[in-house]
């Protein structure tokens, strides 16, 4: 309620009966001064207190009084906030823009991204209450929302438009309302994780590369795991190689598993898809800075850097689909997510579970 003046602000405190009682002894008044207010109370009071206002101000022109004509309507802006999810186990994210309204709320935008694009969207304008719950939920701990960079938000939304939209006609619509309303970025915008984290001290620094299967112990990230279908194939040559009648020594075995692991992040990530690798894991990185867990921040910019520079030019590091291809099959990272698939594969994979995905919460 910031801006608005001392007297609007106590009658937006008030029970509802008292601030209608309030509304009408200002009409009663019959003068400029009260009709001035009744016009501030119709443009920025609660929804049920601008229609009183709005019959008040009708009453008191028809009695004579001179009425103030109505604030022009301001131009139509951009979001004023940005936030963003953790990234779940299939590669979605959500994104949350709002624009301010001039009486009060804002207009909210909520979409899903995905590596097809956007997969849902939505659009609606929110009172000051409304808007205080919803955010109050988006920030709760079942989604664990944060603020992120305008720009950035507007950079993903429209990147993911650019991938795909929704095919059902009416949900198009919306989504490509809420793109018009999100807008895009005034210039290029670097990822912001490479503003809140040096990428070259992380990049140089030995401990982080290697420790970054840690990751799969965080809440977040712990959800990660390939789909049963894809690794199903190394799951049965792992099978294969563990029921050998061959007998080896215990380090030829590890020696064994290790190249097959590695084989199977070569097939798994290809060349093509390294860049939403990058992006999963930058967007990490970001999300657990602004969680205030800069240690595992360090290691999600670490894997990124090790697929390739990407978006981080002062990285130095090689592009995408370059030297990162030759070396994918030693990534710390990418082959214990490897091997998470094939145990988890191994153990009943399919158990009907939806655990590490974005649920949209009700209002």
């Amino acid at each position: 309620m910031e801006g608005l003046p001392d007297w609007l602000q106590e009658l937006m405190q008030l029970p509802e009966d008292e601030a209608r009682r309030t509304v009408g002894a200002l009409a009663a008044e019959k003068t400029p001064e009260s009709a001035q207010r009744l016009r501030l109370v119709e443009e920025a009071g609660p929804p049920a207190l601008r229609k009183e206002a709005r019959r008040a101000l009708y009453r008191l022109r028809a009695a004579g009084v001179e009425i103030p004509p109505p604030k022009p309507a301001l131009a139509a802006t951009g979001p004023t906030r940005a936030l963003i999810s953790w990234v779940d186990r299939d590669g979605y994210k959500m994104v949350v823009c709002l624009v301010d309204r001039p009486s009060g709320g804002a207009r909210f935008t909520r979409v899903l991204l995905g590596d097809e694009g956007i997969v849902q969207a939505e659009l609606t304008e929110m009172s000051p209450g409304q808007l205080k719950r919803v955010m109050r939920d988006l920030a709760g701990p079942e989604l664990r929302m944060v603020e992120c960079p305008v720009p950035y938000a507007q950079r993903a939304v429209a990147e993911a438009a650019s991938r795909g939209m929704p095919d059902d006609p009416g949900e198009r619509g919306v989504a490509e309302a809420v793109v018009r309303t999100v807008g895009r970025p005034a210039e290029e915008v670097p990822h912001p994780a490479y503003g809140v984290l040096d990428p070259l001290a992380i990049k140089w620094d030995p401990d982080l590369l290697p420790s970054t299967p840690r990751l799969l112990e965080t809440e977040e990230i712990g959800s990660w795991v390939l789909p049963p279908d894809r690794v199903a194939r190394w799951v049965e040559r792992h099978e294969e190689m563990a029921s050998s009648p061959l007998i080896v020594d215990p380090a030829t075995a590890r020696a064994r598993y290790r190249q097959l692991l590695g084989e199977a992040v070569r097939e798994l990530f290809p060349p093509e898809s390294l860049s939403s690798w990058r992006r999963r894991l930058e967007d990490m990185a970001y999300y657990f800075y602004r969680r205030k867990e800069e240690r595992n921040a360090r290691l999600a910019l670490a894997a990124a850097l090790a697929l390739g520079a990407g978006q981080d030019k002062a990285a130095d590091g090689p592009g995408p689909g370059e030297a990162a291809s030759a070396e994918i099959d030693s990534h710390p990272f990418l082959l214990a997510l490897v091997e998470k698939s094939l145990q988890a594969a191994s153990r009943h994979r399919e158990t009907g579970e939806e655990r590490g995905r974005i649920i949209v919460p009700r209002r």
